[in-house]
């Protein structure tokens, strides 16, 4: 309605355009000329009230990522050198609880493991939530040394203040790269993130280049080339660990058992 008002009172100036959709309405494009022609919405929207304990959980547990990283590795150092002095697999666990994870406040893996296994879904919906991009473009996001025109952020920083660019790859609005105005929540939401993918980057990129030492020309290799910069990966527990990148479908599901 207001792109129609302003085409109509420009009419006869140096500023008149035509008229914006001539076959069309503003009422009718919204669906307002009929009952049956209302859209529905694709994207299901989240309550503010659900919304207001959604989003400080996801940013405590953003907080905690580092921490948590660190314990994860602790207890993985730990349990090799378990396994090379000779415990018994039904003590691993228990000495790992009594040496690592009791210290840091874990009352059990379970506890533990639910905390560590969030990091993605917590990072995803602060960087969904603070920069309205979409899916895709959340998917695309990558954590690019080497290319730093694709890389996850930019800092822009003067006297006055500093301002914070998400970069990504949009293909739905057809912009290829590009960026977001977005706070600095995001920015650590980003930064937790690469810190909980980082063992899954090393282990995919190991994989690549043994794959290519025995063929140049190897699929899987290949395959791995597009996604390895990705920041957002997941180990497939189903497909004997394997990495791949965050697909669409699995992040919506994952979010729906999440929320």
């Amino acid at each position: 309605l207001s792109v129609e008002t302003l085409q109509r009172h420009l009419r006869g100036t140096q500023w008149a355009f035509p008229h914006p959709w001539e076959e069309s309405s503003a009422s009718h494009l919204a669906g307002m000329t009929s009952q049956t022609s209302i859209p529905k919405a694709k994207t299901e929207i989240i309550p503010e009230d659900q919304l207001k304990v959604l989003v400080p959980a996801c940013q405590a547990l953003i907080e905690q990522a580092h921490e948590l990283v660190a314990v994860k590795q602790s207890l993985e150092a730990k349990r090799a050198e378990l396994h090379a002095t000779g415990v018994s697999v039904s003590q691993v666990n228990r000495k790992l609880q009594t040496s690592v994870l009791t210290p840091n406040g874990f009352a059990s893996f379970s506890e533990f493991n639910r905390c560590y296994s969030d990091i993605p879904i917590v990072a995803a919906i602060i960087i969904l939530t603070f920069s309205g991009i979409r899916n895709h473009e959340l998917c695309a996001i990558e954590w690019n040394d080497r290319n730093p025109d694709r890389d996850a952020y930019r800092i822009e920083d003067n006297e006055e203040d500093t301002s914070y660019w998400l970069k990504s790859h949009s293909s739905k609005t057809h912009e290829g790269y590009t960026e977001w105005l977005v706070p600095k929540i995001v920015i650590d939401a980003i930064e937790a993130q690469k810190a909980y993918i980082l063992p899954l980057r090393e282990r995919l990129w190991q994989e690549q280049q043994s794959l290519l030492e025995n063929d140049p020309e190897h699929p899987k290799a290949l395959k791995i080339e597009h996604f390895k910069h990705h920041l957002f990966l997941t180990a497939s527990l189903n497909n004997k660990n394997a990495i791949n990148a965050l697909s669409h479908s699995a992040f919506d599901y994952r979010l729906k058992q999440f929320c």
